[in-house]
C-alpha cells in the first residue's frame, strides 16, 4: 500500500472504523479504574517505553510507557522501564479500530527506529528505543490489527452470538471426560474425543477470538453480544479455571503427562514382574499388560503428533524392551510340565547333627534330629511338584529351571537358577531391582558332586557370598535337586524367621 501525505491511496484493505468508540472508550476505561496494576496482567500483548509525537509530525518527541491491549493502545507517564507506578492511570488511548492501514516504518526519524500508525483520526508517530524493539512492535502491533480486522466490528457481533450458542450446545453434548485409568483402549477413545474437541475448537475458536478483541469494553450487565453481553461467553469458553477450552487444554496436558510417566516406568515394573513370575499361567496378565503398554506408546505418539506437531517417534526403545520381556515370559514352563515322578526319595545329611528325609509316597520332607540338642520339628509338604509349603517357614517354588523361596513377611525373594548340564544352582540377583524392595543376601552357589552337594562360588561375584555353616551335604537315594537346595539353604530360613519374629 502506498501512502501520500499519510493517507492511504488504496482502500481495499482498510480496517473497520468505529468513530463511536473513540468518543466513549476513554471514559469507560476510567470508570473501570484501569490503573497499571489492574491492566498489567490482563490482555496486554506488548508493553514498553516508546517515544511519540502524537498526531503532530512536526512536534518534538515525548516519552511514554505504552501497553498494547486487544484493540487499543494505552499510554502512561514514562516512569520506570518496567512499568508505571501501580496507582497511575493511563494518560490516553489510541483505539486500533480506527486504524485505516498497516503499521509501517516512519522515515522522518533520524534514529531509524520510527514507525507510524494511520487512523481515521490522523497518523500517530512513534519511535522505539532500538532496532530490536522496533521490529517487535511492528510485528506485534500489526498482528493485533490483522486479528481485529478478522474480528469485524462490535456492531457485527450478533452473528457471533448465534454461532456461540450453537457451539455451547455442541460442547455440552460432547462433555469431556478424562480417562480414569491408563489403558490403551481408554487412551485411544480419549484421543478420538480430544480430536473431535480440537476440530470443534478450530470451528468456533475464531468467534471466541473475535470476542476477545472487544472484551475489555464490555460488562456483565449487558445481555446482548453486540451491545456488550459477551462476558458470559468468554467465561463459558475461555475462563482460565472453568472455561471449556481451558478444561480441554488442561486435560490434554495432564493426561499426556500421566501417560508419559506410566510409559517410562513400565519397563522397571515389567522387570520386577519377570523376577517374581515362574509359570506361563501366571504370566498372561503381565504379557497382556505389556502388549497394552506398547499400544499406549503408539497412542501417545499419535497424540503428540496431533497436539504438538512432534514428528519423532518416542519411546521406541521402551517398546523394544517390553517386547524382550514378554518374549522371556512366553518361554516360562507350564505347571503341568513340572514333575518329581522320576525321583524315588532318600535322605540328605549335613555333618553329624542334621538329616532330612524325603518320602515320595507321603509327599513330605522332614528334618531328623541327630544330636542331643533339642530341635524344632520341621516339615514341608511336597505333595505338589512345583510348590513346597511349610506353615512356619514359607514356601519354595520350582519350575524345573528356577527355584525360589519366599515368605509372606519377607520383602525379597531368594532365587536360584538351575544349570542342568553343570548340575549347579547359581544364585540369581536382580540387576535392576525396584527401589522399594531390598536385595536378597549374597549366598553360596551349590554344585552336585559324587555322593552329595557342596557350596561353590560361580564366577566373580560382588559382594562376596557368605560361607554356609555346612559346606558339604551327603546324599543317599534319589532326591529332586529342588528338594536338596531347600535343605542346604534351610539355615538361612531359620535366620530369616528369627529376624521376622
Amino acid at each position: 500500500a502506498q501512502h501520500q501525505g499519510g493517507r492511504r491511496t488504496s482502500q481495499s484493505n482498510q480496517l473497520p472504523q468505529t468513530k463511536k468508540m473513540a468518543a466513549h472508550a476513554m471514559p469507560l476505561l476510567k470508570e473501570k479504574q484501569l490503573k497499571w496494576a489492574d491492566v498489567s496482567k490482563v490482555g496486554v500483548q506488548k508493553s514498553g517505553i516508546l517515544k511519540t509525537k502524537g498526531k503532530k509530525e512536526k512536534s518534538s518527541w515525548s516519552e511514554y510507557f505504552f501497553a498494547l491491549h486487544f484493540n487499543y493502545l494505552l499510554y502512561y507517564k514514562a516512569g520506570k522501564k518496567t512499568g508505571p507506578a501501580d496507582k497511575d492511570e493511563p494518560k490516553g488511548i489510541i483505539p486500533l479500530e480506527q486504524a485505516t492501514g498497516q503499521v509501517a516504518r516512519y522515515e522522518g526519524d533520524k534514529s531509524g527506529f520510527g514507525f507510524q500508525l494511520p487512523t481515521s483520526d490522523g497518523i500517530y508517530y512513534f519511535c522505539a528505543l532500538d532496532l530490536e524493539e522496533l521490529k517487535t512492535w511492528l510485528v506485534v502491533l500489526q498482528g493485533q490489527l490483522d486479528r481485529l480486522q478478522a474480528a469485524g466490528t462490535r456492531e457485527s457481533l450478533s452473528e457471533t452470538e448465534r454461532k456461540l450458542e450453537e457451539a455451547k450446545k455442541t460442547f455440552r453434548e460432547n462433555h469431556m471426560k478424562c480417562p480414569k485409568t491408563v489403558n490403551s483402549q481408554g487412551a485411544a477413545d480419549w484421543l478420538m474425543d480430544m480430536k473431535k474437541y480440537k476440530e470443534e475448537y478450530k470451528k468456533w475458536g475464531p468467534y471466541i477470538n473475535g470476542l476477545l478483541m472487544f472484551a475489555e469494553f464490555h460488562s456483565e450487565e449487558e445481555t446482548n453480544v453486540s451491545s456488550g453481553g459477551m462476558v458470559k461467553y468468554l467465561k463459558w469458553f475461555s475462563h482460565k479455571a472453568t472455561g471449556v477450552f481451558e478444561q480441554i487444554n488442561t486435560s490434554e496436558k495432564s493426561v499426556m503427562e500421566n501417560w508419559k510417566e506410566t510409559i517410562i516406568n513400565s519397563p522397571s515394573k515389567s522387570r520386577s514382574d519377570l523376577d517374581s513370575i515362574f509359570f506361563i499361567e501366571d504370566s498372561m496378565p503381565i504379557i497382556e499388560g505389556a502388549e497394552q503398554m506398547k499400544k499406549l506408546i503408539d497412542v501417545y505418539n499419535d497424540a503428540n503428533r496431533y497436539f504438538n506437531g512432534e514428528q519423532r517417534t518416542l519411546y521406541g526403545e521402551i517398546k523394544t524392551e517390553l517386547e524382550t520381556l514378554t518374549n522371556a515370559l512366553k518361554t516360562l514352563p507350564s505347571v503341568a510340565t513340572v514333575t518329581l515322578s522320576k525321583y524315588e526319595g532318600g535322605s540328605i545329611k549335613g555333618g553329624d547333627s542334621q538329616m532330612w528325609i524325603y518320602d515320595k509316597f507321603e509327599g513330605k520332607l522332614k528334618r531328623e534330629n541327630l544330636s542331643a540338642e533339642v530341635m524344632e520339628p520341621v516339615m514341608f509338604d511336597i505333595s505338589k511338584s512345583h510348590v513346597y509349603v511349610s506353615q512356619a517357614f514359607g514356601l519354595v517354588i520350582w519350575n524345573g529351571r528356577s527355584w525360589a523361596w519366599t515368605h509372606p513377611q519377607c520383602a525379597f525373594i531368594l532365587r536360584y537358577e538351575w544349570d542342568e548340564t553343570r548340575k549347579v544352582f547359581k544364585q540369581y540377583i536382580p540387576k535392576n531391582p525396584p527401589k522399594d524392595k531390598p536385595l536378597p543376601p549374597a549366598l553360596s552357589d551349590w554344585q552336585f558332586v559324587d555322593g552329595g552337594i557342596r557350596s561353590v562360588v560361580v564366577g566373580n561375584r560382588t559382594p562376596k557370598p557368605e560361607v554356609p555353616p555346612i559346606t558339604f551335604w551327603q546324599i543317599k537315594g534319589n532326591l529332586p535337586p529342588s528338594v536338596v537346595l531347600l535343605v542346604v539353604n534351610f539355615n538361612h530360613f531359620i535366620r530369616r524367621k528369627s529376624h521376622l519374629q
